[in-house]
């Protein structure tokens, strides 16, 4: 940082110095096309700056690394967005018979929403077990609608 304030100190002393050798109608010159390269610059700048901050930050903790799929786990991020009803943002969902099959602890999940709004209810979780649909009802052994039901043996 010193560095940088010294820097500067000695560029503005330079500028001074060739601006008094040359005479005040030329300084005014010299300083206002050097002054509208700093403007263009500083704007240059300004929009890198707003680029770079509407793309996310692109730090390892965040960007999962691309070499290794298993650590990865599930990132959801929801940006931007109006959303008229309920939301859910988990890493899993599942039925009842299938969380046998869901790997409990082994992906991490990351539930973000930025400047969003959710009109209904939003739930954030790591896994989300559903109740099975009951099924519709059949009769054994394919039995006609509106027949009677078999007689029941004792």
């Amino acid at each position: 940082m010193a560095i940088g304030i010294a820097l500067g100190g000695a560029v503005l002393l330079a500028l001074g110095v060739i601006f008094v050798q040359v005479g005040l109608e030329r300084a005014d010159q010299l300083s206002s096309v050097l002054g509208g390269f700093a403007g263009l610059i500083g704007l240059a700048l300004a929009v890198y700056g707003v680029v770079r901050a509407r793309n996310g930050p692109t730090s390892p903790a965040t960007t999962p690394a691309a070499s290794s799929p298993q650590s990865q786990g599930v990132v959801n991020v929801v940006r931007g967005s109006a959303i008229g009803g309920n939301a859910v943002m988990a890493g899993t969902v599942a039925s009842e018979p299938a969380r046998s099959s869901v790997a409990a602890g082994d992906e991490p999940t990351s539930n973000t929403l930025e400047d969003s709004v959710v009109i209904g209810d939003l739930a954030q979780a790591r896994e989300v077990i559903a109740p099975q649909t009951p099924q519709p009802f059949t009769r054994p052994h394919g039995e006609e609608p509106g027949a009677p039901p078999p007689a029941a043996t004792r």
